[in-house]
């Protein structure tokens, strides 16, 4: 009789909610009614805040566009009809993608992740990765057009063979699609490695700052010396000044031996000084010198060499931004990736069914820091070895199991969005395996102090438990 005045409750607010599901998806979703998180049978609304992206596609062509999380989505062009009508669309479209992995995304996301079957009997999911796909125009909902489908690459870092599923929303339960799905090592995470190899092979050398020149020093010209080489030829009309030490000759003080006796051989640039210099090598049959010396820019000269040196630096930013986008997506890759083609918008799923013959079924009552709940909730069970999120409600405690087997954590959350949790430890200290299926199971929560907003935030809390 605990739960009766909640059960009354629940029952009003089941009564005042109407049988509507929700069909409209929008950006930064507020709730105002807490209890509708929680319990409502008629509606799929989020939780807590989740990771949902917005991709606005301009124009009908065929694209792909890639999440924060590595996932995939290849568009066809002219992909979209109105929901309601049926008739094509044209101009910009809005893409929403909400992606869940984890257990706290899994929570935040209010997806129910329990399946009736065909034979009536309802069983519990763990899932190998969820998302959710929508698309609008001017805020009405769109489908997909008839013969279109777009492929999904959703990444994952879970192997194995899972079933994958749709979420009706109408029936309000799961469609079987394909059987049999198991994950592919992700390639993307191999082309990125080869564009970052191709990017250090081919990212220019950043240009020295030119040495300073004062009006009246002594300059040489390279060209006089017989240079044949196809490297210099961009430097035909520039002049060099000696920078070298007294070891060696100074061209510009000393033209005749020069023009008499040496050709030019090689030209090194020295990496070793933080302006442009090169080692200059000259040649006179048999001894072979070598000159230090700067290019000296000046008039049209100079205007064409700034103007070569910034194409330079500009090359060299872009990769360095692409070699920082490719490291940053590389960060996120996922090991693996399920593949699917959907010929619809909404909620898709990866999963299987959970059959855990070793979860004991308990009467599981639940106080809050000793106290019993004044108002409506939920329980979360999460066990660490699994990746599920096993839901409670008063309409569903009788049916409570769990296998104390397992590091099984639990997350409560009332109607006024306040959080109660009791952790893997402290369940494991109960000792359920000596209970009793008739016997009666109290688990004490304790509240969580901060407030938590967003499935990040679930996924640290749970971490903790």
């Amino acid at each position: 009789m605990k739960y009766t005045l909640i059960l009354f409750a629940l029952l009003m607010l089941i009564t005042s909610c109407g049988g509507k599901n929700q069909k409209t998806i929008v950006s930064n979703q507020t709730d105002p009614n807490g209890i509708r998180n929680i319990i409502t049978l008629k509606t799929i609304r989020p939780v807590l805040n989740t990771n949902k992206e917005e991709f606005q596609l301009r124009g009908d062509h065929a694209r792909l566009i890639r999440t924060e999380q590595g996932t995939r989505i290849h568009i066809p062009m002219k992909a979209f009809v109105n929901k309601m009508t049926g008739e094509p669309v044209e101009g910009d479209v809005l893409l929403t993608f909400d992606e869940y992995h984890t257990q706290g995304e899994i929570l935040a996301s209010g997806i129910p992740m329990t399946y009736t079957t065909p034979e009536g009997d309802t069983v519990d999911f763990e899932s190998a990765g969820m998302f959710d796909i929508r698309a609008f125009q001017d805020g009405v909902e769109l489908d997909l057009a008839r013969g279109k489908e777009i492929e999904v690459e959703l990444a994952s870092d879970v192997e194995g063979t899972f079933e994958f599923y749709a979420f009706d929303e109408d029936k309000e339960n799961w469609e079987l699609k394909d059987t049999e799905c198991n994950a592919m090592i992700n390639p993307y995470i191999a082309l990125q490695k080869m564009e970052l190899e191709k990017l250090d092979e081919e990212m220019p050398q950043t240009p020295k700052k030119l040495i300073e020149y004062k009006k009246g020093d002594p300059l040489f010209d390279i060209k006089r010396y017989g240079a044949q080489d196809q490297v210099l030829d961009a430097l035909n009309g520039v002049f060099w000044m000696f920078t070298g030490d007294s070891t060696q000759i100074d061209p510009s003080k000393d033209n005749t031996t020069f023009n008499k006796y040496y050709d030019f051989v090689e030209l090194l640039l020295v990496d070793s000084s933080n302006v442009r210099e090169y080692d200059m090598v000259f040649q006179d049959g048999t001894e072979e010198v070598i000159v230090r010396a700067a290019p000296i820019f000046q008039g049209k000269l100079l205007t064409r060499e700034n103007d070569r040196m910034s194409r330079i630096i500009n090359q060299i930013e872009y990769a360095m931004r692409s070699k920082a986008q490719i490291e940053r997506e590389l960060e996120q890759e996922k090991t693996m990736m399920r593949v699917m083609n959907i010929e619809g918008m909404g909620i898709y799923n990866y999963d299987r069914q959970m059959k855990d013959e070793n979860a004991i079924p308990f009467i599981a009552e639940f106080t809050f820091e000793g106290e019993p709940a004044n108002q409506v909730f939920a329980i979360y069970l999460m066990p660490r070895e699994k990746r599920c999120v096993i839901k409670y409600t008063p309409l569903t405690f009788t049916e409570f199991s769990i296998n104390p087997s397992e590091s099984n954590r639990m997350i409560a959350i009332l109607a006024d969005n306040t959080m109660y949790t009791i952790s893997a430890q402290i369940i494991r200290k109960m000792n359920l395996a000596s209970k009793k299926t008739t016997d009666t199971v109290v688990f004490d929560l304790k509240k969580h102090g901060e407030l938590i907003e967003d499935a990040v935030q679930v996924d640290e809390l749970i971490a903790t438990l």
